[in-house]
């Protein structure tokens, strides 16, 4: 007698975790090494981004005032993107970066184009 067995099981949600704890392990070796801030922050950008195709990731930083962005990190974003945000001023209304930074909660847009703020 002759017999085969085929089974097929969806593996990608594994391989994503994989992925994820990589990704997690190579911004730890990053931080351990002492590398520089900008650095690490490119690097949790573009990881990110591996994991969710599609994205298009940033991380802004406020300046020292804590009520404009300073230039942040997102090497995937134009220049020009990058350029408008920095210096503006934070607030309720103000892009949907400026919203979250200035009420400390999560907004979630589908789409800059057309999203209201």
């Amino acid at each position: 007698m002759v017999g085969a067995v085929i089974t097929h099981a969806d593996i990608s949600a594994i391989k994503r975790a994989t992925q994820g704890e990589l990704h997690r392990s190579h911004i730890l070796e990053l931080l351990a090494s002492d590398q520089a801030l900008g650095v690490v922050l490119e690097a949790l950008v573009l990881g990110a981004e591996q994991l969710q195709l599609r994205a298009l990731c940033s991380i802004l930083l406020l300046s020292s005032d804590g009520r404009h962005f300073g230039r942040g990190v997102a090497p995937s974003l134009p220049d020009f993107y990058n350029t408008a945000l920095e210096g503006l001023e934070i607030g309720q209304g103000v892009g949907s970066c400026g919203t979250a930074a200035f009420t400390g909660e999560l907004v979630v847009v589908e789409d800059i184009a057309t999203h209201p703020y």
